[in-house]
């Protein structure tokens, strides 16, 4: 007999049922959105992925910064929306400035991170700091993809695919195999199953795309995702959570 802990809540079927709905609901609304600013790209791609880094700023500094939240909030957005601004000016060409730009950028966030650590919660400096280079790679990394005329929708478009690809067969392999957990002091709902299949199903969708857009070396491909899908397991499951 397994030893329950009473202050977690049980979960039910109802409330696994309301969360697998939620998830289809926001995917039905955010996918067809995210792909079809994909496709458009210029200021409606950059508008979108700024919106998006600035709501998960939002989160973090709500959990972290604690009654310093609106300071902190407000010098950190600004050093993350500036860096965005700066990252969809710096398409690639034969000047070289791309790079200034991006390095433009990466000063900018380097910036705001001494500037938030100052202004936070002597305990909690380096964890709102943090916050600032998570926000800012995740809306920099999709913009510096789609600023290639030729490849860049191609490189978003494989991006969703491997990522959504993951996520989904992950979530239902996961809940309906079960099995050891694969960091159970970080996800307690992880499997090793789930992040398996979560391998398997991002080489495919990578591969379906690649195979789509007639590009060759599928086997590199291959390799290519197998290799990164499983070094990022370990750096997750290796990462320590306060």
């Amino acid at each position: 007999m397994t030893n329950a802990d009473p202050a977690r809540p049980v979960p039910t079927a109802s409330s696994g049922g309301s969360e697998l709905i939620l998830r289809i609901l926001s995917g039905l609304v955010l996918a067809p959105l995210a792909v079809g600013v994909a496709y458009l790209g210029g200021w409606a791609f950059v508008v979108f992925w700024s919106i998006a880094a600035l709501l998960v700023l939002w989160e973090w500094c709500t959990l972290v910064a604690a009654g310093e939240r609106s300071t902190v909030l407000l010098i950190a957005g600004a050093a993350v929306l500036f860096a965005l601004l700066l990252a969809s000016a710096a398409a690639p060409g034969a000047d070289g400035s791309h790079s200034v730009r991006l390095v433009a950028g990466a000063t900018l966030l380097l910036m705001g991170m001494l500037a938030t650590a100052a202004l936070a919660p002597s305990d909690r400096r380096v964890w709102t700091a943090a916050g600032i280079p998570y926000a800012g790679l995740l809306g920099m990394a999709p913009i510096v993809l789609r600023n290639d005329a030729q490849y860049g929708f191609l490189a978003i478009v494989f991006l969703f695919a491997v990522v959504w690809a993951t996520d989904i067969v992950a979530y239902f392999v996961g809940r309906a195999v079960g099995g050891p957990k694969l960091a159970p002091r970080i996800s307690p709902k992880k499997t090793w199953s789930g992040a398996l299949a979560g391998i398997v199903a991002a080489v495919v969708a990578g591969l379906v795309v690649a195979k789509i857009a007639g590009l060759s070396d599928l086997p590199v491909v291959a390799g290519q995702k197998i290799r990164g899908r499983v070094v990022g397991i370990h750096i997750w499951r290796d990462s320590v959570v306060f």
